[in-house]
């Protein structure tokens, strides 16, 4: 289902910051115990912007090390493993299932189920996406192991499951809540019968690599500097609220689909029916299993709750990717469809039709992820509400040359949300290109008034008013501009020009001095 990814192009979203100016430092394998000492967008191109949160994954740039090794070009190797990565946590879920007691032939279907879910698709076919396959993997594998070793309490069992969690949290900041799954396990499932001074050594013991792990990131990225007081939390939630509701539709019924949906998305018709239908399941059940009906749900909720807790959000899909197991977990123990299992026909008549539809779904989305044209039109057609996707399309038809669509898609973006940042700016240089610089200026000037530290606005206004003739109003532009960012380069290659022709030999060693701290060395334009 998934080989036609082979093929498939960058779709212009985190490739840029992982691989493309990482690219040399990936394909040297050596670099990977560096990894573990810097965050994961960290490049000698990357410039980071302020309040800018820095995600400490080393593991996934190992994966991206690894893939480098096979061949030095092309991005076969990176859909190949994104693949494979999906194929590992799929055969993980079906072995947890069945050591949670879901028989056999239902845990294979709910697997294969997931296998081609719809919801899923942006975590394989988008190669980032794979952060969320290889964190769900080692969490699976963990907890296989965990329950594993409740069963036979051995030494090797209770070793790969701390070193899976381990894993886990090198992958995905997200894996630390998993331990909270894991000590619900322990006081209130499968682990009744043991001891409660194994239960407190547990305890102990996830706090420690948790510590350790914590440890390690902020020596690697230093402290976390955004504000994460109870007050900001809880409307951050609050605000995000609906797109668990919007998730929750989307595992067990997936339509109203989109790569990148806004909470207003949300369809409350089409989540009542969900809700509407896993009640019934829970009211047709004559013995509820509430303590593992409530764990299905806890995990899909937990490992959502890091990343909802954010005040901007995006609704991309493939967070959903591990969180959708705890909704297989709670519906598995739902006796409608747990007796399912003791017909195997009605079994595999009913799955087998869902499996067919679901695929069908699927096989339709992949192209979506085959360039970034196809990627964004499909955001933008999807997302009714998100101003980000029309900045994000908008710089694709930009750079296709399709000047009318594009100031269509980015007016449409400031009407949803006339405050989106880069939105005016984005506009304003799609007029400078097309040389209508009255317009662009009116736009940089808006973006100015959203973000006073935009170093690039004032660099486009002087190259603007050097268009047109006014490079004494420029200089001024450049000056904000190297002021707010001192390592831009293209700002003081104006002034040096300018100075130079000025004969202004103070401000030309400045700016000079400037460039060749950065390793530039300064050439004159010619005269025209």
């Amino acid at each position: 289902m998934y080989g036609r990814t082979l093929s498939y192009e960058f779709i212009g979203l985190d490739e840029q910051s992982l691989l493309i100016e990482k690219k040399e430092f990936n394909q040297n394998l050596s670099n990977i115990p560096k990894a573990f000492t810097q965050h994961v967008f960290q490049s000698e191109d990357y410039t980071e912007a302020p309040g800018t949160i820095k995600f400490y994954r080393p593991l996934l740039t190992v994966s991206f090390i690894i893939d480098e090794q096979f061949s030095k070009d092309g991005l076969k190797k990176f859909h190949f493993s994104n693949i494979l990565y999906h194929f590992i946590a799929v055969v993980g879920l079906l072995f947890v299932l069945i050591r949670l007691n879901v028989p056999s032939s239902l845990s294979f279907l709910l697997s294969l189920l997931f296998a081609v879910h719809p919801l899923l698709t942006q975590a394989i076919g988008w190669i980032p996406g794979r952060n969320d396959s290889i964190v769900c993997l080692f969490v699976l594998w963990s907890f296989y192991f965990l329950l594993k070793y409740l069963q036979i309490q051995s030494s090797k069992n209770i070793a790969l499951h701390f070193l899976f969690f381990t894993c886990a949290l090198f992958t995905k900041e997200n894996a630390v809540m998993f331990s909270l799954l894991c000590l619900y396990v322990l006081l209130f499932m499968h682990g009744k019968n043991l001891q409660v001074k194994k239960k407190i050594i547990f305890s102990v013991c996830y706090f420690l690599f948790i510590a350790i792990w914590y440890f390690i990131r902020e020596s690697a990225v230093g402290e976390i500097k955004t504000d994460f007081s109870i007050s900001t939390l809880y409307y951050s939630l609050l605000e995000n609220f609906p797109l668990i509701l919007q998730y929750f539709q989307k595992t067990i019924l997936p339509v109203n689909l989109s790569v990148m949906a806004s909470v207003q998305d949300t369809n409350y018709g089409w989540v009542l029916i969900v809700l509407t239908l896993f009640g019934t399941g829970i009211y047709f059940t004559k013995k509820i299993p509430w303590t593992e009906i409530f764990f299905g749900l806890l995990w899909f909720f937990i490992f959502l709750l890091p990343t909802l807790l954010f005040s901007y959000f995006e609704g991309m899909e493939h967070r959903t990717y591990l969180p959708a197991m705890g909704i297989l977990i709670s519906l598995a123990y739902l006796e409608p469809i747990h007796n399912l299992a003791k017909n195997k026909k009605l079994l595999i008549g009913i799955f087998g039709t869902v499996i067919l539809i679901f695929s069908y779904i699927t096989l339709g989305r992949i192209p979506i992820f085959s360039s970034e044209l196809n990627y964004w039109k499909n955001a933008y057609e999807t997302s009714e509400h998100s101003a980000v996707v029309c900045r994000d399309y908008g710089v694709i038809l930009t750079k296709l040359g399709d000047y009318e669509n594009a100031e269509k898609v980015y007016l449409e973006g400031i009407k949803r949300n006339p405050k989106e940042t880069l939105l005016h700016y984005n506009l304003g240089v799609m007029y400078y290109r097309m040389k209508q610089y009255e317009e662009a200026k009116q736009q940089l000037a808006k973006e100015l008034e959203i973000n006073s530290t935009n170093f690039m606005v004032f660099h486009v206004m002087g190259v603007i008013y050097e268009q047109q003739m006014r490079i004494e109003e420029a200089v001024p532009m450049w000056e904000e501009a190297v002021a707010i960012n001192p390592k831009f380069t293209e700002s003081y290659k104006e002034l040096l020009q300018y100075y130079s022709q000025k004969k202004d030999t103070v401000n030309f060693i400045r700016c000079k001095n400037e460039l060749e701290k950065q390793g530039i060395k300064f050439e004159r334009k010619p005269q025209p």
